[in-house]
C-alpha cells in the first residue's frame, strides 16, 4: 500500500471515529480517496443529492447516518472551498419527523 493511501485510511478512521463519538449531523470532506472510504465505514447506504454547491461537489443527504455532507474528491475548487462548503451545510437543517 501507498504512503499516500495509508494517510487516506487514517484520516477516513480518525473522521469516522468523530463521526460516531460526536454524532455529527453535518460533515465536510476534501479528503481525496478518503471520501469514500469515510462513506464506507460510517455506514452512509447512499446519499441524496441535494444541490451543487461547486464544480463536481454536491451537498447531499446521507442516508443511514441522517446527516448532511459534503464529500469532495480530487484536486480541484478554490482556496475558499472548506469555507463555501461549512457555509452552505449552515444554511440547511435536519428535519426529523
Amino acid at each position: 500500500m501507498t504512503i499516500s493511501k495509508m494517510v487516506s485510511f487514517l484520516l477516513a478512521d480518525i473522521t469516522v471515529q468523530a463521526i460516531n463519538k460526536e454524532d455529527l449531523k453535518k460533515l465536510v470532506n476534501a479528503v481525496g480517496d478518503a471520501s469514500g472510504t469515510v462513506k464506507r465505514k460510517s455506514v452512509i447506504q447512499r446519499n441524496f443529492t441535494l444541490e451543487k454547491i461547486a464544480t463536481g461537489v454536491p451537498s447531499g443527504l446521507a442516508f443511514g447516518r441522517n446527516m448532511l455532507i459534503v464529500l469532495k474528491s480530487g484536486n480541484f475548487n478554490g482556496p475558499d472551498f472548506l469555507i463555501e462548503a461549512s457555509e452552505h451545510l449552515k444554511d440547511l437543517t435536519l428535519h426529523n419527523k
